[in-house]
This record gives structure tokens, C-alpha cells and sequence, in this order.
């Protein structure tokens, strides 16, 4: 007798597809609904979902990659907050991160991959691999799919640092592409 495996199914019902490669949020996503069913609801709720991933300086010795996710749905809330995503108010800058205690005023949900400034530029390259992979993953959820995301930029500022400091050099998010 052949064992025939059973797909893994979304809450919806619809056949869960791993990706490659796989990230945390293959483990977990089962429990809510598929990517197109949340993307729909996003469309009908109107919500322009987006990442930001940037760099903010946390002391003189530690530093961290953000991610921040604006006009999230209820829905696709809960799955971030299984992802260690947390709610906070929007980052100004490099300096001026969310907050997170400012619960009544969040409307982003915010996630950090902290790291020592002088620690070797390979794990810094592999920890952009992962935030990479982590947003290509998310980016399902959102309308505007991949473009959706935005890197060394802030949630209320679509051009970013990008476009000031990289003109003409292919801007940063080659650099994450290429990563």
C-alpha cells in the first residue's frame, strides 16, 4: 500500500504551497486564511498593505533591520503577531523608532533583527537574506505584491532614503536583490 501524503491546508480550505525557500512563516500560516483570500479581503477593505525594511541605530554599539507593516488587515495582524511582530506607531527615522506603548495610536506592525555594529559583514549579508526572504513571503498578502515593499524607507515615505542617497547606482534595493 502507497502512502499518499495529505496537503497541508489553509483555513480557507485552499492547498498550502510551500515556498522556497521556506521561512518561518510556512510553519504557522496554516491557521489562517491563504495569501489570495487575504489579499482579497485587503482589496475590499481597501487597505494598501506595504513593508518598510530599514536600519535604525539603537545605541552607539547595536544597530537593527525593521520591518514595518502599514494598513494590515485584522487578519493578517494576528499572523504577524505569530511571526513576532508587534504593534507600534510608525518610525520617523533611523533615530526616531515606533512605539510600541503607544497602543492606542499604533497602526503599524513592527518587527527588529538586532545586531552589533562590529560584527563580521557576513552575518550582516545572511541576517538581509532573511529579512529578504521574510518580506518576499509576506509580500503575497499585499496588493501590491512585491512592489509593495520598500526598502531604507519609512512607513509615510515611499521614496525613502533610496532614492536621496543612491541616485543613479541602482538604489538600495539592488543591493538587498543582490544580496
Amino acid at each position: 500500500m502507497t502512502d499518499v501524503p495529505i496537503p497541508a491546508r489553509y483555513r480557507c480550505g485552499h492547498v498550502h504551497e510551500p515556498r522556497e525557500p521556506a521561512t518561518e512563516l510556512d510553519g504557522s500560516c496554516t491557521q489562517f486564511a491563504c495569501p489570495a483570500c487575504q489579499l482579497a479581503l485587503a482589496v475590499q477593505q481597501g487597505k494598501n498593505t506595504r513593508a518598510y525594511v530599514n536600519m535604525q541605530q539603537i545605541s552607539t554599539g547595536m544597530a537593527s533591520f525593521v520591518i514595518e507593516i502599514s494598513e494590515a488587515t485584522a487578519v493578517l495582524g494576528e499572523l504577524l503577531a505569530t511571526q513576532g511582530f508587534a504593534r507600534s506607531t510608525p518610525s520617523q527615522d533611523e533615530l526616531h523608532p515606533g512605539n510600541g506603548l503607544a497602543a492606542t495610536l499604533a497602526v503599524i506592525w513592527r518587527k527588529e533583527f538586532q545586531f552589533a555594529v562590529d560584527i563580521h559583514p557576513e552575518f550582516v549579508l545572511a541576517l538581509m537574506e532573511v529579512i529578504k526572504n521574510e518580506v518576499r513571503a509576506l509580500s503575497a498578502y499585499f496588493p501590491a505584491g512585491e512592489q509593495g515593499v520598500s526598502f531604507m524607507a519609512f512607513p509615510g515615505d515611499d521614496a525613502g532614503l533610496d532614492h536621496l542617497l543612491f541616485v543613479g547606482q541602482g538604489g538600495m534595493a539592488s543591493l538587498w536583490a543582490d544580496s
